[in-house]
């Protein structure tokens, strides 16, 4: 994006952070650089993307948006990072428990169950993130530890 064009510039860079760190929502938009990878299930990736978010809302505050879209595009700018940093302060992570495939374990199962291997390249991506799914796993069981840990404990029906 070019340098007079600040405010989809932003955009383009918020949209690459928040499909980096939800890789499965990529793939799901049929975003194929993002296939190979998984999500960092770790408090440490949360705190990461939260700082992340508030600088963008930062520099979106602080552009001078030129023109309708560019003041709408700016606004949703902030509102996508307030939303998700408030998403991202539940910690969510640490006490839902879920077979709906909206994140979790289910949602690999149901992105694995859709993916389709069009060439050679689509084939390796889908055997890196198979490869690498055990060890998220156990990111994610951790992060259900570290929830029990603080009390923070899912609906007994849904364990």
């Amino acid at each position: 994006m070019s340098s007079d064009a600040p405010v989809p510039a932003l955009a383009d860079e918020l949209m690459d952070t928040l499909l980096a760190a939800d890789p499965f929502l990529a793939t799901g938009l049929g975003l194929r650089e993002y296939d190979a990878l998984l999500p960092d299930p770790t408090a440490e990736a949360e705190d990461a993307l939260d700082a992340n978010l508030a600088a963008i809302a930062a520099r979106a505050d602080a552009l001078r948006p030129h023109g309708r879209a560019d003041v709408i595009t700016a606004g949703v700018i902030g509102a996508v990072c307030d939303q998700r940093r408030k998403r991202l302060a539940c910690r969510a992570e640490e006490f839902t428990v879920s077979a709906m495939p909206i994140g979790g374990p289910p949602a690999l199962c149901a992105v694995m169950a859709r993916t389709v291997l069009p060439d050679a390249a689509a084939a390796a991506d889908f055997l890196a993130r198979l490869r690498a799914a055990p060890r998220w796993l156990d990111g994610t069981t951790e992060r259900l530890r570290e929830g029990r840990a603080k009390g923070r404990l899912p609906v007994g029906e849904l364990v």
